[in-house]
């Protein structure tokens, strides 16, 4: 029987994990791990916004000078100014806004700062909240949106207001579900018809060691004086650090009983996940930090790289393999 060997590559694969440091003017990611928040501990009385600290690493900014409270409000509210809403006397809030003053586009941002401390770089950031309409202003012409933006930054990020440097997500952005002229006033943003749940990565995005991100919400002015009330609920943010294993995986031992079946074992080493790659020829491409792996296939295709195995796991088998031949 022909010898058969294959190489064994870690990769570092999403894992949950505590974050450490929770103080200064971001959330400091320490190790891979999930944020949540979901906004109920918002002042339940007319208050000033402070920045980093109404809520530790979350800024509310407007493009008016003075426009710097938050209030509790259950959509009833058609007045410019951001907002707690949620239904009369609950707990349960959203943070958002109605922007209802002529020509006041910049309207209102507000948005997380998180800085990556862990020594090496973050990466799979992932973003998932709930969209949530409190308000029918009775705007039917077109469709009221709240648009996600993100940038990263070598210094602190202090400013949400539009400028250069921001990415936009499309697959974030929230779109108002109600747009009638009729039915003005409050709504349920908890009922189903009024929230949508969104989610997405931050692909291709790497934030390196020290780097600062800042995600925000943008809700612009879109007509005269019945703009929509939207908020922003349950932000869940969860991230990957991509640090390189001190252990390798090792001992890899097979029981092959055929020509074209190969059962492989090994012990793993101390990443939180690995993959396996088989070749007929000794040339393999090297992995790329930050950069998921293809999905697994254990049939051999016949020729060239393919990844067989991805998990956390120590045994596969790769089937579909010509006899009497060598594989790397």
């Amino acid at each position: 029987m022909s010898s058969r060997q294959l190489i064994i590559v870690l990769f570092i694969l999403f894992a949950f994990a505590p974050f450490s440091k929770i103080f200064g003017q971001a959330l400091h990611l320490v190790t891979s791990g999930t944020y949540y928040q979901n906004f109920d501990t918002l002042p339940g009385t007319s208050a000033t916004w402070v920045d980093n600290s109404t809520i530790p690493f979350w800024y509310l900014q407007s493009g008016i000078a003075g426009m710097n409270t938050i209030a509790p409000d259950n959509g009833s509210n058609n007045a410019t100014n951001a907002y707690s809403y949620g239904t009369t006397g609950a707990t349960d809030r959203a943070l958002g806004s109605l922007v209802g003053v002529y020509n006041f586009s910049p309207g209102f941002a507000w948005g997380v700062q998180l800085q990556n401390l862990s020594g090496s770089p973050i990466s799979d950031i992932q973003v998932a909240y709930r969209g949530e309409q409190w308000r029918n202003g009775g705007n039917s012409a077109s469709p009221q949106k709240i648009y996600f933006y993100y940038k990263k930054s070598a210094t602190v990020i202090t400013l949400l207001q539009p400028g250069t440097a921001w990415t936009t997500l499309g697959a974030l952005n929230f779109q108002a579900p109600i747009n009638s002229a009729s039915g003005i006033g409050a709504l349920n943003g908890n009922d189903p018809t009024n929230f949508r749940s969104l989610s997405s990565t931050l692909s291709g995005f790497t934030l390196n060691n020290n780097e600062y991100l800042m995600m925000k919400w943008d809700h612009p002015h879109f007509s005269y004086t019945n703009d929509h009330g939207i908020a922003t609920d349950n932000v869940v943010i969860s991230w990957t650090v991509c640090a390189t294993p001190s252990i390798p995986a090792t001992n890899i031992i097979s029981t092959a009983t055929n020509l074209t079946d190969i059962p492989l074992q090994w012990t793993n080493g101390n990443g939180s996940g690995r993959y396996v790659i088989i070749s007929n020829t000794n040339v393999f491409t090297d992995p790329v930090d930050g950069v998921a792996p293809p999905a697994a296939n254990p049939v051999y295709s016949g020729s060239g790289q393919q990844v067989v195995y991805v998990g956390n796991g120590n045994t596969v088998t790769v089937t579909g393999l010509d006899a009497c031949r060598e594989y790397f």
